[in-house]
């Protein structure tokens, strides 16, 4: 392996190196230049046959330079006859670079430097080069194991008039009170439309989880509020072992009494490393009405009292202060029943 940098040369030549020995190239990255139109004519120019481009997607004050830059990716790839194919992963932070030849692994960046103008060529960016083609194959499979499948132009254009749409509504708006969800266009690998992730919840052996949120001192009050789309949340190592792919998250608002949400588990947790909460789950919330209005319902240790005494022993858990609250399945569906009807 060998170091590239910004410094004596810079990335956006070390991935033409890897375009002049593959005729497929994988872009991971989550910010991108705003216009595809140079580097997608370099790769034409260097033979380049395709292009699978994985970034984020998430719904936030830079969504409508995102999506700009995706149908910008979308058009300059079709005028130049190049394959091409989007895909999201909600939690990506890494950058990588890799090319293929005749479907042999050729060259390939392991880097800090995101595929946008400063990152391949001006910032202080540092990365390894990588030739070694198991290593090139373990990269790719990993970070495909965990992305969206591919959205189509259609997609993207869909997105796109959506967006634009929302902020020709709202033209004066501050941008971190975005209320706009996108996730009817983005279909993950290990999940099901939103409409057959409800139904999983009638079948048995599914594992429910209650999850406190928020503290004694900084209690869960009016004016906070879950994601309504996806969620990526830090947990502990002893969270983390209740939790698996299709687990289900029934929030919890210390302070409030109250239920917040229901999040399905859409991937394995994933190892972070850092801090106290080393494991990243990425979940995506199946009752945003109910969410949206979480603090106007009963308090469920009241309601639980009245219909469904037995419950209250698991309630007394997070009086303990239990970080995660494992719940039988039929009281996980008691529950799920409240939440389902409070979206309604």
């Amino acid at each position: 392996m060998d170091i590239t940098s910004n410094i004596k040369s810079n990335h956006y030549q070390r991935v033409m190196e890897i375009a002049d020995r593959s005729d497929t190239i994988y872009i991971i990255s989550p910010f991108l230049m705003e216009s595809f139109d140079r580097v997608i004519q370099d790769f034409k120019n260097k033979g380049v046959k395709e292009v699978h481009l994985v970034t984020t997607l998430n719904v936030d004050a830079n969504i409508q330079r995102k999506v700009n830059a995706l149908h910008s990716f979308c058009m300059s790839c079709t005028a130049a006859g190049i394959k091409h194919y989007i895909y999201e992963d909600a939690a990506l932070h890494g950058k990588i670079y890799i090319g293929t030849l005749d479907g042999e692994f050729s060259y390939g960046m392991l880097t800090s430097a995101n595929f946008t103008n400063k990152g391949l060529y001006t910032n202080h960016e540092w990365g390894l080069w990588i030739e070694d083609k198991i290593t090139l194959r373990a990269l790719k499979d990993e970070v495909f194991n965990m992305c969206s499948k591919p959205l189509t132009n259609e997609d993207i254009f869909g997105i796109k008039k959506k967006v634009d749409d929302y902020f020709k509504k709202k033209p004066d708006m501050e941008l971190p009170k975005i209320e706009l969800t996108i996730k009817e266009f983005i279909k993950y690998k290990k999940k099901r439309p939103v409409d057959l992730q409800r139904n999983r919840l009638l079948q048995p052996n599914n594992r429910y989880v209650i999850k406190p949120v928020a503290t004694t001192k900084d209690p869960y009050k009016k004016g906070r509020k879950p994601n309504v789309d996806i969620e990526i949340t830090h947990v502990s190592d002893d969270f983390v072992k209740y939790i698996n792919d299709g687990a289900f998250l029934i929030l919890y608002g210390i302070g409030s009494g109250k239920i917040l949400g229901l999040f399905e588990v859409l991937f394995p947790p994933v190892y972070t490393g850092e801090g106290a909460y080393p494991w990243a789950i990425t979940t995506r919330n199946l009752y945003s009405n109910y969410s949206e209005n979480w603090y106007s319902f009963e308090k469920i240790r009241s309601r639980t009292k009245r219909e469904y005494p037995e419950g209250i022993k698991t309630l007394n858990l997070i009086q303990w202060g239990r970080g995660a609250i494992p719940v039988d399945e039929k009281f996980g569906k008691y529950l799920i029943s409240i939440i389902k009807e409070g979206n309604e």
